[in-house]
């Protein structure tokens, strides 16, 4: 079970297995500007480089606020006192009880060590106990077969594809849909 405590500034702090989630501060914005132009993330990201006036675009302030949890939330992946990425989750929709989520790892040497399935299985039990939700969706380029890998280990199915949905670095590349059900998750026991 998923352990939620409260830091000094009453902030919420979300405990995984390997990582924990704070609520991410409006400050930290060029952390995130930092992550999405890492040459690294930006095939699986925007596709381009981003300023950051674009970014703030994007990430308006209630993603760094409890004013309003329902608006969406951006939290910073925390490994060993750092920041290492971010994850978040858009609008709810409180009559059909979803929503989507993104997720980015900063930078390479954090891959492929289970990070970010962590933090998706973390984020995940939040918004289903929290909110009560009944289903979390995503879009992940096709092109990223480490990140489809990490959503199935928590247990999201592939609801279809939208073909060359995206122009990414010169080309059109096909945007995988998947999502997370309540009693999916609570059944799966693969990764949990």
């Amino acid at each position: 079970m998923q352990e939620i405590k409260k830091e000094k500034e009453q902030k919420l702090l979300l405990q995984g297995k390997r990582i924990s989630l704070r609520p991410m501060r409006s400050r930290e914005i060029e952390l995130l500007l930092k992550w999405v132009n890492n040459p690294a993330n930006i095939p699986f990201w925007y596709g381009k480089k981003k300023t950051l006036k674009q970014v703030k675009e994007d990430w308006k302030p209630h993603y760094f606020s409890d004013k309003d949890p329902y608006s969406g939330r951006c939290f910073a992946i925390i490994k060993d006192k750092e920041a290492i990425g971010m994850i978040n989750y858009n609008r709810i929709d409180k009559d059909n009880r979803n929503t989507d989520i993104d997720i980015i790892i900063g930078d390479k040497k954090n891959w492929n060590q289970g990070y970010g399935t962590d933090a998706v299985s973390t984020l995940a039990e939040y918004l289903f106990r929290h909110f009560r939700l009944n289903r979390i969706a995503l879009g992940v380029y096709a092109h990223n077969p480490r990140a489809i890998q990490a959503y199935k280990k928590v247990g999201f199915k592939q609801e279809g594809i939208m073909r060359e949905d995206a122009f990414i670095q010169g080309k059109f590349v096909d945007t995988v849909w998947m999502s997370l059900l309540r009693r999916e998750f609570n059944l799966h026991n693969s990764y949990r």
